[in-house]
């Protein structure tokens, strides 16, 4: 084996006064070679100990190789699961009157509104319906009521069709853990976290049954009230593309 080091002039400055040999690289780079030889070959084949050494020098090797690849696998893990590529989930203020964005996420058609929007205000998760026009009217949550000016819509990255971000619906039951890519759509004194969630047409929240946020407890809908999943109407949870704790920083 080779390893290739650049050295400065010889004889200008000496390899332990750091200073002058840095100076002296920068000045005249000069390529070295050295060869690096396993410790058993200085011993040589006929010594005693040759084959122990060369044991357990092969050994340590094999060992290093298994460890760095492991180590590699740990991290190329941790690159996917833990850095997003960039937040998918944006929020955007919106009231009465204004056009829905592009991006906007289309949760479906309920019988009592229409066409329902993915919306927040105060924490509170619910659907956004629109006017014969097609623009924001009100927003309705569990809870809260309606809103009809400073309510958070939520876009998604990509998305400009209507059914575009349908595959991103995925069924859940009470109990169930929630997603680590589900979307975190705000915090309540009653809820605590709560995340973007729809039944029957309906956008409503999903709230948790514990302070950290990693079960469902119930989804809550302004009109479809409480539901636990596991019906033949599914309770449905939006998952994105980054862990939900990336998008609680996000502007609503």
């Amino acid at each position: 084996m080779t390893i290739k080091v650049y050295g400065g002039e010889i004889g200008e400055a000496l390899q332990d006064d750091n200073k002058g040999w840095t100076t002296s690289v920068k000045k005249a780079p000069v390529l070295i070679k050295f060869s690096v030889v396993p410790l058993y070959e200085l011993v040589g084949p006929g010594s005693r100990g040759y084959t122990h050494l060369k044991l357990a020098f092969e050994r340590k090797i094999a060992q290093h190789k298994k460890d760095l690849a492991a180590f590699s696998a740990r991290l190329e893990r941790s690159l996917t699961d833990n850095v997003p590529t960039g937040p998918s989930i944006s929020w955007h203020m919106i009231s009465r009157g204004d056009a829905i964005p592009p991006t906007a996420v289309w949760a479906g058609e309920h019988r009592n509104d229409g066409a329902v929007y993915v919306g927040s205000v105060g924490g509170h998760v619910g659907k956004i319906n629109t006017d014969s026009a097609g623009k924001m009217y009100n927003f309705w949550a569990h809870g809260l009521g309606s809103s009809s000016s400073n309510v958070m819509i939520m876009c998604y990255t990509g998305v400009d069709e209507k059914h575009q971000a349908e595959s991103n619906w995925h069924t859940i039951r009470k109990y169930d853990e929630i997603p680590r890519n589900a979307v975190y759509g705000g915090k309540t004194s009653n809820d605590g976290y709560n995340f973007v969630g729809r039944f029957n047409g309906e956008v409503g929240k999903i709230n948790t049954n514990n302070s950290k946020g990693n079960s469902m407890c119930n989804f809550w809908g302004h009109s479809e009230g409480r539901q636990q999943g596991g019906g033949p109407r599914p309770v449905e949870i939006f998952l994105a593309d980054e862990p939900w704790s990336a998008t609680m920083n996000v502007q609503r």
